[in-house]
């Protein structure tokens, strides 16, 4: 079921498949708190029914579960091998509380009008065709629900605070 109009492959990350899956890691939770009151702040409430698109390994998954303990989460991802860890990690949620779904974000298998509020994190930067992949987005988002795009220029690298000095190393 691989959708190839994106250019992030876990299968070939340079690090390999768990370096991969430890680096999504640390990039998920070192910023959490920050991420969050920026989500609080577009409308991400308590109580809402969330959809995160790309959910990859699920550490921003379990984060959307601790930090709002009275919504249902639906995990979207495209591939297996990182859904499995995704399942594997959240394996003690109750089903009531989460769901997984395995799925292009060209072509969401959910029904219109499902969803409070999308978080789609670090995934359209990625994508051959983020205009399909947002207009798939508001199919299922409800009337007045919103997505929120968290992406990542490479070309404001030059603004990251504090300044990491091989960053600029990295990149080229």
């Amino acid at each position: 079921m691989k959708d190839q109009r994106s250019t992030y492959n876990i299968q070939s990350a340079v690090l390999g498949f768990q370096e991969e899956i430890e680096r999504l890691k640390a990039q998920a939770t070192m910023g959490w708190q920050k991420e969050l009151r920026a989500l609080k702040w577009y409308g991400l409430q308590n109580g809402m029914s969330v959809l995160e698109v790309g959910s990859g390994p699920g550490y921003i998954t379990e984060q959307l579960l601790n930090s709002l303990p009275d919504s249902h989460i639906t995990s979207l991802e495209i591939d297996n091998a990182l859904l499995e860890q995704a399942k594997k990690l959240l394996s003690n949620v109750p089903p009531e509380r989460i769901k997984f779904v395995e799925s292009s974000i060209y072509h969401i298998d959910l029904p219109d009008n499902s969803f409070d509020f999308v978080v789609a994190r670090l995934i359209f930067l990625h994508l051959n065709n983020p205009l399909e992949a947002a207009q798939e987005i508001y199919r299922i988002l409800k009337p007045g629900g919103k997505l929120v795009i968290i992406d990542i220029d490479d070309g404001v690298f030059g603004t990251v605070n504090p300044e990491i000095p091989s960053l600029h190393t990295i990149l080229k």
